[in-house]
């Protein structure tokens, strides 16, 4: 275990230095625990074998009960140069009270902050409601992914600023959830899609660049001003039966075989629209 390496844990919850203790964890994908834990016998002593003694004498391993507490808090530095430390350390590294980070991921959102959904309008977590409690620290690290963020949030931006027309960033607040903004300024529209870009810029890249989030604003339209309609719960435009619902008309229409029916559908739910005629260079 002989390392230069120094694990500092950092408390999510309280930097005054309160202190909470954990026992020894088994490693969740072996089930085991490290090679130098013991039980104890009824007087609190390690059972250990002859080969536990002599690796012992010769200071090779440091021995932690199955049972034993090991004491926790802001700012703990684990020495993994340091044979207790280490031993220390390897025993609750697997804890639910610690993650690798302090913006690790399970299956159920953030360890520390809990499910995704819980943020406010800035993206920052509004409170904490994950199983874990404390991080290991790494320099740079929470720079590192404040900064990746940020760069998401300047680019979902950036594509609001740069693209739409009044009718496609309606389209859009409807995808997003958010009906009725016909009746709101240009202004109130594009700041309602910038404050959506801050809490979540991964679902605004995908609106502008997923080519079927284009089809769906387009079949939605379409919807709206009866160029498609729903007959006995199925889309239709003229004779042409698109899908059961909006989703999946669209991405029928995104299929090359239907990029003239989508064409159609665009040009009269769009009047304004005029596809862009390709033209062929000729060398003279």
């Amino acid at each position: 275990m002989a390392s230069n390496e120094i694990i500092i844990l950092k408390d999510a919850y309280d930097k005054s230095g309160r202190k909470i203790l954990l026992q020894p964890c088994r490693n969740p994908e072996s089930g085991e625990y490290p090679d130098f834990i013991r039980p104890r016998d009824e007087h609190g002593k390690l059972i250990l074998s002859s080969s536990d003694l002599e690796a012992q004498s010769k200071g090779k391993v440091y021995f932690i009960g199955t049972d034993d507490l090991i004491e926790i808090y802001h700012n703990k530095e684990f020495n993994l140069g340091n044979l207790k430390d280490a031993a220390e350390w390897e025993a609750i590294k697997y804890s639910r009270a610690i993650a690798k980070d302090r913006a690790e991921r399970g299956t159920d959102g953030y360890l520390i902050d809990g499910p995704d959904s819980v943020v406010d309008e800035h993206g920052n977590a509004k409170g904490r409601l994950g199983a874990a409690e404390f991080y290991i620290y790494k320099p740079g690290k929470m720079a590192e992914a404040r900064v990746k963020r940020d760069e998401l949030i300047f680019k979902a931006k950036s594509l609001i600023f740069n693209n739409d027309s009044i009718e496609d960033m309606i389209s859009k607040c409807k995808l997003l959830g958010r009906d009725g903004m016909e009746r709101q300024s240009s202004y109130d529209i594009k700041a309602f899609l910038l404050r959506e870009a801050g809490k979540d810029p991964n679902k605004i890249i995908d609106l502008y660049e997923n080519p079927i989030t284009n089809v769906i604003i387009v079949v939605t339209k379409a919807v709206e001003v009866g160029v498609v309609t729903r007959i006995r719960g199925l889309l239709y435009y003229g004779d042409t039966m698109l899908g059961k619902d909006i989703e999946s008309a669209a991405r029928m229409l995104a299929q090359d075989a239907y990029q003239a029916v989508y064409e159609e559908i665009k040009k009269a739910a769009y009047p304004e629209y005029e596809p862009v005629k390709k033209t062929t260079r000729t060398n003279k």
